[in-house]
């Protein structure tokens, strides 16, 4: 993850950012993708109320601590909020396959989430490894008396952190949902099914539309789609492994019972 740069504006406080505490961005992110990320604003929305007001003597003496407890409630929460998504996606992706809510609880899918967790997790660290860096930086610039203390306030270092929080928060997201998908897609078509490309829309980049012009392989041949990525990968034959098939007769006996 690339650390951002204060600029001297910043440092010196005379950049004109505001940072509202209670207002969460969620533009461009999907509903699950929203409720985890406002549930990790919620923490820096609290870290940021106790120091709005406070001296540079009390942040540089009280922040490290403040910001690191808050981190290590960040990498938690990110993980629960995380695995609430990946349990929906797989719950949504197994009843779009016809697969009775009933007997979902006893799919078994081929998913290692590991990685993508250690992601998240680094994520999370480095977001506020930077901003207890920058916040001691700045503190320590006004303490040398390189701004006035009328002008010291933590709003782009705020600003900064929900900037990548959000950032990350869509990043991994996106690629766990992707893996739940493939995931189930071979255990309805089989691991040796061959996947087409297939293209979003009008909008899509030259690097997806070139993939698309390639013949069909493995799933395991395909890269991730990007994220805020649209791209499909479509089985080259619609086929039934016998472990789908027998997903599906459990669940029909469900939904006879449905009809009685």
């Amino acid at each position: 993850m690339v650390t951002e740069v204060p600029l001297n504006e910043e440092l010196l406080g005379w950049d004109n950012e505001t940072f509202q505490p209670d207002d969460p961005d969620v533009e461009d992110m999907d509903m699950d993708e929203q409720l985890m990320f406002i549930a990790l604003f919620v923490i820096f929305a609290k870290l940021y109320t106790d120091f709005e007001h406070k001296t540079v003597d009390y942040v540089l003496e009280k922040f490290p601590d403040a910001v690191t407890k808050a981190g290590k409630k960040l990498a938690e929460t990110s993980k629960t909020e995380l695995t609430k998504i990946v349990e929906e996606h797989r719950v949504s992706i197994l009843k779009e396959f016809n697969i009775h809510e009933k007997v979902i609880p006893k799919v078994k899918l081929d998913l290692d989430l590991k990685p993508t967790l250690n992601t998240l997790s680094l994520s999370a660290k480095a977001t506020i490894n930077q901003l207890k860096d920058d916040v001691a930086t700045k503190a320590a610039s006004f303490k040398a008396g390189m701004g006035e203390p009328k002008d010291f306030n933590l709003k782009a270092n705020f600003n900064r952190a929900i900037r990548r929080t959000k950032n990350f928060v869509k990043f991994n997201a996106q690629f766990a949902k992707q893996k739940i998908k493939r995931a189930a897609q071979k255990m309805r078509y089989g691991k040796n099914m061959l996947y087409y490309w297939v293209v979003a829309g009008r909008r899509t980049c030259e690097k997806c539309y070139a993939k698309a012009r390639l013949p069909p392989r493995p799933m395991d041949k395909w890269e991730y789609d990007h994220p805020n990525g649209h791209c499909e990968l479509v089985p080259e034959k619609d086929n039934a492994t016998n472990e789908y098939q027998s997903y599906l007769e459990e669940s029909q006996k469900y939904a006879d019972l449905t009809l009685i």
